[in-house]
């Protein structure tokens, strides 16, 4: 028996909220980035359907004494004075409980479906970024990291509150999770849907579905109450369970297992990328590299060219393979800085991971450094169609020639809108929540005003089709409705604010940007002729800045 990537992982139409979704083979998946760098968790605790899934391929291909000694203990449901003996037959083949989560297993039966798991995963693995992932049970530290969802760590419940119901507004005296507590309450019979999630007002089954209750920051559901789950402490679950008093099932409570197996003990599983491909793939440079992928621009009395991309990471580590030593040491970009707009891993190693985005996170001195690298490399190759030019950043001028900022447009493509004729967006920034009302002017004034709408904003990033950086090819302007704007240069506006020679600013907005911070000119003064020095002031190295170059012909 053969499956699928897309069935071991449970690929969902559910991931429209939380953390960045873990994607495997060009697809997205359940798991979310949960806290820790390079960690994702479940959305969802295992259910009886995909464990089942697993016991089949265990029958087929290991035979029966190893399906056998898969199998969950269905009798965990029987005991004194219950009234459970239909779980015992029922809740773990029959259809209607195929969604609801997993329980009976022991820790080592948990251990088997996680390195079988990882098995599986690899032996499919074919992602151009990842190379080894394993799936597991996470540590007390990851659990609770995970089920904070950002919130401060002395918060008892995933919501942000310190009471297990909601406190106002329409479903004020519902519970918020399936624990003891909640299941005697008065109406509990009653079913709603709360802001597109369920919502049970009280009692049904003694468990639910594992999609039932409105799910965490971090977009993982159930994290407290339905089943406790398994950490790799093998002594210890978390989150409490529908068997647990309410001061049981916080965030912070450890609860300690008597027995091998419990009918109140699930497991989430957890996945944690443990290696990326690096490329190591240097484009070739030269001359004609260099000619074919610039535009010329005519300025005034003179002219220049300017390349049509910002500068790649691999084109920037070409120039790092050149260098060694102290200088090496210098030049490398800071990834690290990363950790302010992201916390996956792989972002750490942004420069060699996403060859074909901007370089960013350097210094000023470093681009020059480039530039003169560049330079040597064009002045050296005999096939060059000059005797000899000169690189460097573009001045203030330069780059506002450049982007048409004399015509007074708001965008380098000749244009005062940042969509298409099919109002898709055409540059990597950060539009504004539609449904929630952001000042951009106070958000960047007010640290407070900024915590309050900051994860509203970082989910509207994805409106254009990037949270973070994008390829420097990513929008072709040659498409673009205007007749005139058939330009060559590319994400002038967007992706990374470009720094400049002369000027402490970085132009043109990055996509941490406001649409109003990527413009060429400042839109409450087109008609001013002198109207320029319209930038950000971002301090050097950012994840926000990268660089393009210029080349003027020397003349001798």
């Amino acid at each position: 028996m053969k499956l699928s990537l897309l069935v071991l992982l449970s690929i969902a139409s559910f991931c429209a909220f939380g953390q960045e979704p873990l994607r495997i083979n060009h697809r997205q998946t359940n798991y979310r980035s949960c806290g820790t760098p390079n960690l994702y968790a479940n959305t969802f605790e295992l259910t009886n359907g995909e464990y089942l899934a697993y016991t089949s391929w265990v029958q087929q291909n290991l035979g029966t004494e190893a399906y056998k000694a898969a199998l969950p203990d269905t009798l965990v449901w029987r005991y004194k004075f219950s009234l459970n003996e239909k779980y015992v037959t029922y809740y773990l083949r029959h259809p209607a409980y195929k969604d609801y989560p997993i329980v009976g297993l022991s820790y080592q039966q948990a251990l088997a479906y996680c390195e079988w798991l990882s098995k599986q995963a690899n032996a499919t693995l074919k992602d151009p970024q990842i190379q080894q992932i394993i799936f597991r049970l996470p540590t007390e530290e990851e659990w609770e990291k995970a089920a904070l969802g950002g919130l401060p760590t002395n918060t008892l419940y995933p919501w942000g509150t310190h009471s297990l119901y909601i406190e106002k507004g329409k479903f004020k005296g519902f519970a918020q999770a399936n624990v003891m507590g909640t299941r005697y309450a008065p109406n509990r019979d009653t079913y709603t849907l709360f802001n597109g999630h369920n919502y049970y007002d009280n009692y049904g089954d003694i468990l639910f579905p594992v999609s039932t209750y409105k799910h965490n920051q971090y977009g993982l559901c159930h994290i407290i109450g339905n089943v406790a789950e398994m950490v790799s402490d093998p002594q210890i679950a978390k989150g409490g369970s529908w068997q647990d008093e309410l001061h049981e099932a916080t965030i912070q409570h450890s609860e300690k297992l008597e027995k091998t197996t419990n009918s109140y003990v699930g497991i989430r599983i957890f996945a944690e990328v443990v290696a990326y491909h690096t490329s190591t793939k240097l484009p070739a440079i030269s001359a004609k590299s260099i000619e074919n992928t610039s535009s010329f621009v005519a300025q005034k009395d003179s002219a220049f060219y300017i390349s049509n991309f910002e500068v790649s990471n691999a084109l920037y580590n070409a120039f790092l393979s050149s260098l060694e030593g102290e200088n090496l040491k210098k030049a490398l970009p800071k990834d690290s800085l990363w950790s302010q707009e992201t916390s996956l891993l792989q972002y750490a190693q942004y420069h060699t991971q996403f060859p074909i985005h901007p370089v960013c996170n350097i210094d000023k001195a470093s681009m020059l450094k480039f530039c003169q690298w560049l330079e040597n490399q064009y002045n050296n190759d005999p096939k060059r169609a000059h005797s000899k030019i000169k690189i460097s950043l573009p001045t203030y001028e330069e780059w506002y020639a450049a982007a048409g900022g004399p015509e007074h447009l708001l965008f380098s493509w000749k244009s005062h809108i940042a969509t298409d004729r099919n109002a898709t967006f055409i540059m990597n920034f950060s539009p504004l929540p539609e449904h929630v009302f952001v000042d951009p002017y106070l958000y960047r004034k007010d640290s407070v005003y900024q915590q309050t709408y900051r994860k509203e904003i970082q989910k509207a990033r994805r409106a254009d089709g990037y949270e973070l950086t994008c390829p420097v090819d990513a929008f072709d302007l040659t498409q673009m409705l205007y007749k005139d704007a058939h330009l060559k240069k590319q994400q002038l506006n967007g992706n990374v604010a470009e720094a400049l020679l002369d000027s402490p600013l970085a132009i043109g907005g990055s996509f941490a940007s406001f649409e109003h911070e990527c413009y060429i000119n400042d839109e409450m003064d087109l008609m001013n002729p002198d109207n320029k020095k319209f930038g950000q002031e971002i301090s050097l190295p950012s994840p926000q800045v990268g660089f393009r170059f210029i080349y003027r012909v020397v003349i001798e």
